[in-house]
């Protein structure tokens, strides 16, 4: 089985709705980032991308081609774990032998999405609860205390304030919108007058953006110079209640850890899709993972959350801490969509 390896990473900065990305489609959005990618490689074998409420038809084809590619492309939209759903996608690629260079990523733009109200996640005789329900839902069920969910709130934007990664990510001299005008001391004014403990200010806001990685098999990288960071070694998908999605990430994780042998200690850092806080504190408190270890550059409640581009986000900052910290050897990137589904990858630095 051919081993699957990231050579590069880029992503955009996440605007707000309406905000710095408002006149760019989705599949605007990503065109320099395929243009970035693809300059450095010899061949594309298939462009394959997470989107959820982009213009419909073929995006990642569609993308691939005013980037000046000519690849087959593959869209995948199973809501917030879309981008890492691809990331699947060509892993099996890869490791069958049906491809040796992809591009893999996720594109969103919530400012020009054609579609008024969202989707609908399950069916009526189920029940089709809204994110934030299935959030009140959890912090409800474990009796999460409010000062917990504060707590990780205001942690994820000290650190993604005080992180290099973002700006190293991004693949021009944007910055991430939320980021540029985040301010400490509003945030806790807000913090202390909100009455729920799910609230806007413990929530991920709506964004726009995209990220891509090229992934490859480990004989195409050394055949055509090619440096590996990360190796995507595995991977493990559960599903749950829709009404129980913010459990997703939990489910998938253990599974995955499980599946592999390994325990939460034997893990350097765990990059977490944050659309809730609610979900970051059931999560460090079901796994045991400490707080150095759990999203250590922040997460999408302080920059944002573009849907399917942000579990392909959370894999490029763990890239690029792996070229900056040498001392790191093993991360798992998770995230839930919508309708109860978890995604969790296990990435190892490449040796």
């Amino acid at each position: 089985m051919n081993r699957v390896v990231i050579v590069e990473v880029s992503r955009t900065a996440i605007g707000k709705q309406g905000g710095i990305h408002r006149n760019l489609d989705e599949r605007i959005l990503i065109t320099p980032l395929l243009q970035k990618h693809v300059a450095k490689l010899a061949q594309v074998d298939e462009v394959i991308l997470g989107n959820i409420v982009g213009h419909g038809g073929n995006v990642a084809r569609f993308s691939a081609l005013n980037a000046g590619l000519d690849c087959p492309g593959l869209t995948i939209d199973s809501q917030c774990i879309a981008g890492l759903t691809a990331l699947k996608v060509g892993m099996s690629y890869i490791q069958s032998g049906l491809a040796d260079s992809l591009l893999i990523g996720g594109t969103e733009s919530l400012s020009t999405s054609p579609y008024p109200t969202r989707a609908q996640f399950s069916p009526e005789e189920i029940g089709d609860p809204d994110m934030i329900e299935t959030a009140m839902l959890q912090q409800k069920r474990s009796a999460m205390k409010p000062d917990l969910i504060t707590a990780k709130t205001r942690m994820s934007y000290e650190r993604a304030l005080a992180s290099p990664v973002h700006k190293k990510t991004i693949y021009n001299n944007e910055t991430d919108e939320f980021l540029e005008r985040a301010d400490l001391k509003v945030l806790e004014r807000v913090l202390a007058k909100q009455t729920n403990s799910v609230n806007p200010a413990t929530s991920s806001r709506f964004s726009d953006g995209a990220a891509l990685l090229t992934v490859v098999s480990e004989n195409f990288a050394l055949e055509h110079d090619l440096q590996p960071v990360l190796e995507v070694v595995a991977t493990a998908t559960t599903t749950v209640s829709p009404y129980d999605v913010p459990v997703a990430a939990i489910t998938a994780t253990q599974r995955l850890l499980e599946e592999n042998n390994l325990q939460a200690k034997d893990i350097d850092r765990f990059d977490i899709v944050e659309a809730y806080a609610t979900k970051i504190v059931a999560f460090q408190e079901a796994l045991g993972v400490s707080d150095s270890q759990l999203n250590p550059d922040g997460g999408a409640l302080a920059y944002g959350h573009p849907y399917a581009a942000s579990g392909i986000i959370s894999v490029a900052h763990t890239f690029n801490t792996f070229i900056a910290e040498k001392n790191i050897e093993q991360a798992v990137v998770a995230a839930a969509g919508a309708g109860g589904i978890g995604q969790a990858f296990l990435l190892k630095r490449y040796h």
